[in-house]
Order: C-alpha cells, then structure tokens, then sequence
C-alpha cells in the first residue's frame, strides 16, 4: 500500500504547521514583552534609587541628570 497523502491530507498538514509557527510566533512575543517590561522596571527602580540618593546629598547635578535619564526612559518605553 502507498503511503501518499491525498492532496485534503497535505492542506491539513499544511494548516497545522502554519498555526504551530504562529503558535510558536506568539509565544516568543510574549516572553519578550515581560523580559523588556521587567527590564524596564529594574532600570526604573534604580534611577529612582539614584535620584532618592542624590536627593539625601543635596547634589543637584546628580539629581538633574538622573531625572534626565528617567525622562529619557519613559519616552523610549512610553510610560
């Protein structure tokens, strides 16, 4: 007996692979989303980290310039 697929059987097969790569598609673009989101709240904790520590030493060029960065960082990831 052959083993070839009538051309119904390939378009399934067809079918199934396309949505498994989309699968898969959504699904990287999902763990990257949360990877950049933690990325993003690391980066902001530790700039405001910063300017509490430029605040408590009365050092305005610091705290100017890591207010800068913030705003910098807000505008890249629009928050």
């Amino acid at each position: 007996m052959n083993n070839e697929q009538s051309y119904t059987e390939m378009m399934k097969a067809t079918s199934k692979n396309k949505q498994a790569a989309t699968d898969t598609f959504m699904l990287e673009l999902y763990v990257d989303m949360i990877l950049q989101e933690a990325l993003l709240k690391a980066q902001k904790e530790k700039l405001l980290q910063k300017i509490d520590d430029a605040l408590d030493h009365r050092d305005h060029t610091l705290f100017s310039t890591y207010c800068q960065e913030l705003i910098q960082l807000n505008k890249k990831f629009g928050a």
